[in-house]
């Protein structure tokens, strides 16, 4: 929730912000939700942003193979960046956040039809 605040994307249409990330990969297979993209932290307890990529791709839904995950890290070798790729995440963008890489990564990765809900920075 601190980093929208000091991201300046408080006002965006963020849909969760995610504690406990087991919990809500379950709970997301139960009710079928759809998500334009997923801005996965790597170090998060219960569950590693690797494996809860993992977990997205081998879901029994659609669009398990297509959703955009963008991986958010302070780790950013390039063996972090290539271990996210590796774990099906399309992208990585290193902490502390630049919001317009953000930006560019989500209308990079997001379908045409969603495009228009990215802000122009």
């Amino acid at each position: 929730k601190e980093n929208a605040l000091s991201s300046g994307l408080k006002d965006a249409p963020i849909r969760w912000i995610v504690d406990d990330c087991v919990k809500f990969v379950e709970r997301e297979i139960r009710r079928g939700n759809k998500y334009d993209a997923i801005i996965m932290d790597l170090r998060m307890p219960e569950m590693t942003g690797y494996e809860a990529a993992r977990a997205i791709r081998a879901m029994n839904r659609p669009d398990a193979g297509e959703i955009p995950i963008i991986a958010m890290s302070a780790d950013a070798f390039q063996e972090d960046v290539q271990k996210c790729l590796d774990c099906g995440m399309n992208a990585h963008s290193a902490k502390p956040i630049d919001v317009r890489e953000l930006a560019c990564l989500l209308k990079k990765y997001m379908k045409p039809r969603e495009k228009e809900l990215c802000y122009d920075l």
